[in-house]
């Protein structure tokens, strides 16, 4: 009788229950979410070199559940299913680009190939992912720009970049300037990440980062980007600063010698250092006990190219000029 427990039925010598039973569990197919394992929905290799895992999550998960290969137009190419392992190769494919879905359902429905992606979630019993995960299969035989291309600031005058190596790509250069001029600075990269130094303060940068794959064999540069750097920090607002006439700095930018030429009114001490523009210490202090006019040639050789602040302190007061050191 309903709603009786089923020790009713074998409490007597004519009947009997199994030992054992089915569970069936009412689940409604949910098709969730489907990432890889670092939670992105995006991956590139060359072509024959194409392996990773992907990892899934339904609220459904007593149903089957199958990743589902499409290509860009949403038509079935391949199935795998979960139970088989959570890693894909696609290694046998060639160059071009393929998307992966989740499908979660219930009963003996089959993926066809060269049907639609849609063909999977038009009755109840089944479920696709919202989203899908995108993968380029490279052609590596030729050299490829960089992809997924960060930067991160760091300091008002340190900003760090970074991008996806291919595993053809053997170096890189990054090319950056200050925006709206016309010349470029470069560095080389030996791995997928290069900080840029000294830069100017509150300044727009652009750059593009281009890699080789042999000695001479490279790619086509990356879209150019930006980023702005953030102001000087509050080191030098903590005394009073003065920009006026009495300090003056030449040849600017320069490459060796930073002459610089300053006078006071009275017989006092003057002190002279040179700071990076984060307000680090880059040049001894030089103090000079001086009147009137008076000139110093300082030794920037081994500076690093970049933008750096000329700093005389006198009296109580501090005089900051800015000058750029070139290679």
């Amino acid at each position: 009788m309903a709603g009786q427990h089923i020790s009713t039925l074998a409490d007597e010598d004519c009947e009997d229950i199994s030992d054992t039973f089915i569970p069936v569990y009412r689940e409604t197919p949910d098709g969730g979410t489907l990432t890889l394992m670092d939670g992105s929905t995006s991956y590139a290799n060359c072509a024959g070199n194409i392996v990773f895992d992907v990892v899934h999550s339904t609220s459904a998960p007593n149903l089957s559940y199958w990743y589902i290969i499409t290509d860009n137009n949403d038509n079935i190419l391949a199935t795998h299913n979960s139970d088989d392992g959570s890693t894909l190769d696609l290694s046998g494919a060639p160059a071009g680009e393929c998307r992966i879905w989740g499908w979660n359902y219930s009963g003996t429905t089959s993926p066809v190939a060269g049907q639609h992606i849609s063909t999977l979630a038009d009755e109840d019993c089944e479920d696709i992912t919202n989203d899908f995960i995108t993968i380029n299969r490279l052609d590596c035989s030729e050299c490829t720009p960089v992809t997924n291309i960060q930067h991160e600031l760091m300091a008002p005058a340190k900003c760090r970049i970074t991008w996806d190596a291919l595993p053809n790509q053997v170096r890189w250069d990054v090319h950056y300037r200050i925006q709206g001029t016309a010349s470029w600075t470069r560095i080389g990269a030996l791995n997928s990440e290069k900080t840029l130094h000294f830069l100017a303060p509150n300044t727009v940068y652009e750059y593009i980062v281009r890699p080789y794959c042999g000695t001479w064999d490279f790619a086509l540069a990356s879209p150019i980007r930006r980023f702005n750097t953030a102001n000087i920090p509050n080191t030098f607002a903590r005394q009073q600063v003065l920009d006026n006439s009495s300090i003056n700095v030449f040849p600017n930018p320069t490459r060796n010698l930073l002459t610089v030429n300053f006078s006071t009114e009275t017989l006092s001490d003057v002190n002279l250092s040179i700071m990076d523009m984060t307000g680090k210490l880059v040049h001894e202090v030089i103090t000079v006990n001086t009147k009137d006019n008076h000139t110093k040639t300082l030794d920037v050789s081994r500076l690093e190219q970049g933008y750096y602040l000329i700093v005389m302190q006198t009296n109580g007061e501090r005089i900051i000029r800015k000058f750029a050191k070139i290679q």
